[in-house]
């Protein structure tokens, strides 16, 4: 990291010692800001990526368990443990539900991971990735996505709430293009 230190210009009113001193950053100032996060931005296509592959993931477990809900049940009739009644019908529904829900939840973040991605190549919508990164950490109950959606967090979070990062996403929100954010942070 560089130890360059950013000056802000400040003008101070000595009659008010309460008054709001100005803190506006001068354009050499923020350049040196923007350089120093500079190297972050690629990641950002990396978390891209990354959900599309645990959007995939969570996807296929998800359908799984749905179609694993109306199989149990049959499963849990058909073959009792050795000498011992069938289970009661109520714990198969519970049980069936479980499967159900755990199901569709995954499906529903997956969904909401692919449309994160999109985001991420965009530079659009930080926060729904953000959101999708902590929702996923439901899929964690599963067993099945857990530390991949785990790994996937702390990484997307350390990457997403970087300086940097947040301030390329205001640029694209104020109406510069995804080529020319990435030029204004390239490494030189």
């Amino acid at each position: 990291m560089n130890n360059q230190q950013v000056r802000f210009q400040v003008q101070v009113d000595n009659s008010n010692p309460y008054a709001a001193q100005d803190f506006t950053p001068q354009p050499a100032a923020v350049a040196q800001l923007m350089a120093m996060h500079a190297g972050w931005i690629p990641h950002v296509k990396v978390i891209g990526i990354l959900l599309i592959v645990q959007a995939f993931l969570e996807l296929l477990m998800g359908a799984a368990m749905i179609v694993g809900s109306f199989w149990i049940g049959t499963l849990m009739k058909v073959q009792p443990p050795q000498g011992a009644p069938p289970p009661p019908e109520e714990m198969i529904q519970f049980v069936e539900g479980i499967y159900l829900l755990f199901g569709a939840l995954a499906i529903v973040i997956a969904t909401t991971r692919f449309l994160a991605a999109y985001g991420c190549f965009a530079f659009r919508g930080r926060t729904l990735i953000i959101f999708s990164l902590f929702a996923g950490l439901a899929t964690a109950f599963t067993g099945l996505c857990g530390l991949t959606s785990v790994g996937l967090c702390i990484y997307g979070l350390v990457v997403m709430f970087n300086p940097g990062v947040a301030r390329a996403y205001e640029m694209v929100s104020e109406g510069r293009s995804v080529r020319e954010v990435k030029g204004a942070f390239a490494q030189r």
